[in-house]
């Protein structure tokens, strides 16, 4: 149960752990880098019906990653450590963690019961307006808490205001609390766009960034049209590069290569279809591309580390 009684209600009791290890939903995919660094690769493309992450959940250690969205985690309560391109720092009650655009995180030394208002959102949510957004380091990365008293003025101020609207959102109406959530995100971006930025940008950072850059179109068309057999030669062409130049830059994107990452994208899918009980286990894997159940079972343990029967019933 929440100690904190201020919590009381906003956050479920049976809520799920946000870990590398039991993602809520398909997180991202482990791949070993170069020299036996471990690299967790979020996947660039939210999907799913919204075009951003917004919840209220419990926080475990996060293996480090990067994806193209920015992300906002909130402490509620407890405490963690957070590496944001190598440098440390301490988390505690009321300060927010402001992660940008490509750059690499980790999560760790999390305390028993940490409950963090958890947001993402990217260029799905924003369009080409993001690019802007997705550019900026921000010179400081960990915010605290407005002192008493500031004026609405303050940019730091009116963001925690923002957050703060953002998770108490909960409209009986789900379009309307959809609406009035996606409203608050673009306020967020407004105000992250105020705060000081930092010129120094990584080589690392902006290598993942060109990277990135120069794959969205593959990946676009990957979310679009994952449940058709997609050929790495029609895939390449899409892009304007030759079979061999493309699969490099694609690995250098996501870590991973071309047809692991299409499995990505349908297993996530599958994860939706599977919470309706409804829809046979065979029935999914032809939906999401897979032609027969063997081999949409197999995959799908491969990433999941479990049955596509067993996570139904873990729902």
């Amino acid at each position: 149960r929440l100690r904190n009684p201020e919590l009381s209600g906003l956050i479920p009791e049976n809520s799920r752990r946000l870990t590398s290890a039991g993602q809520m939903g398909i997180i991202g995919l482990k791949a070993v880098g170069g020299k036996g660094r471990s690299v967790m690769f979020y996947q660039p493309v939210i999907m799913g019906n919204k075009p951003y992450r917004a919840k209220l959940c419990l926080l475990g250690n996060f293996d480090s990653h990067w994806h193209s969205e920015i992300e906002i985690i909130r402490c509620l309560s407890g405490g963690f450590r957070v590496l944001l391109d190598g440098r440390a720092y301490t988390i505690k009650p009321g300060q927010t963690v402001l992660v940008g655009s490509a750059v690499l995180h980790e999560i760790k030394d999390c305390q028993p019961e940490t409950n963090v208002q958890y947001i993402e959102f990217g260029k799905v949510l924003l369009g080409e307006a993001y690019e802007a957004l997705s550019a900026r380091s921000f010179e400081t990365p960990v915010l605290m808490p407005p002192e008493a008293g500031a004026g609405a003025e303050d940019t730091v101020s009116a963001l925690y205001t923002l957050l703060a609207h953002t998770a108490s959102e909960s409209l009986s109406d789900p379009a309307a609390a959809d609406w009035l959530l996606r409203s608050y995100l673009y306020g967020l971006a407004a105000k992250l766009m105020q705060l000081p930025a930092s010129l120094v940008v990584t080589k690392e950072r902006a290598e993942r960034m060109q990277a990135y850059a120069a794959m969205h179109t593959a990946m676009d068309y990957i979310a679009a049209h994952y449940m058709n057999d997609i050929s790495i030669e029609e895939i390449a062409g899409i892009t304007g590069y030759g079979k061999s130049l493309f699969c490099k830059k694609f690995k250098c994107a996501t870590q991973t290569s071309f047809h692991k990452y299409l499995n990505l994208c349908r297993i996530d899918k599958a994860c939706a279809l599977l919470a309706d009980d409804r829809l046979p286990v065979a029935r999914i894997g032809e939906q999401v591309g897979f032609r027969d159940t063997k081999t949409f079972c197999r995959v799908f343990k491969q990433i999941m580390n479990q049955t596509p029967t067993a996570y139904r019933d873990s729902l």
